[in-house]
C-alpha cells in the first residue's frame, strides 16, 4: 500500500508538470468524486510549490483548488503564504494566487 501510494504521488506529480498530462489530470479532478478530489489534492501538495511555478502544472493546482473543501483551500493558502512572494513574482504562481483568493470564502482570507 505504502508503495503504491508512493507511486500514484511520484506519477500524479510527473504527468502535472507535463502538457497532455496537466490536462488529464484536470479533466479527472473535475469528473471526480469528492473523496477522489481529496486524494489527488492529498498526492499534489507536497509538491505544490513546484506545480504552482510550472507552466502545466499550475493549472492543476488551480483545478484542485477550485473542486476541493474549503479546509483544502485553507491547506494550500497556509503553504503559500511561506512563498507569497516567489509565487507572485511568477506568472504562474500569480494565477495560482488570484484562484486561491478567488475560492475562499472572505472570513479565511
Amino acid at each position: 500500500m505504502i508503495a503504491e501510494t508512493l507511486y500514484f504521488r511520484i506519477f500524479t506529480s510527473l504527468i502535472s508538470a507535463d502538457q497532455y498530462g496537466s490536462q488529464f489530470i484536470q479533466q479527472k479532478i473535475e469528473t471526480a468524486t469528492t473523496e477522489k478530489k481529496d486524494t489527488v489534492f492529498h498526492q499534489i501538495f507536497p509538491q505544490a510549490l513546484t506545480l504552482i511555478n510550472d507552466v502545466f502544472g499550475n493549472y492543476v493546482i488551480q483545478k484542485a483548488v477550485q473542486v476541493v473543501n474549503v479546509d483544502e483551500i485553507i491547506k494550500m493558502v497556509e503553504e503559500l503564504d511561506r512563498h507569497v512572494m516567489r509565487c507572485a513574482r511568477d506568472q504562474n504562481g500569480n494565477h495560482v494566487i488570484q484562484k486561491c483568493i478567488e475560492c475562499i470564502p472572505e472570513e479565511h482570507i
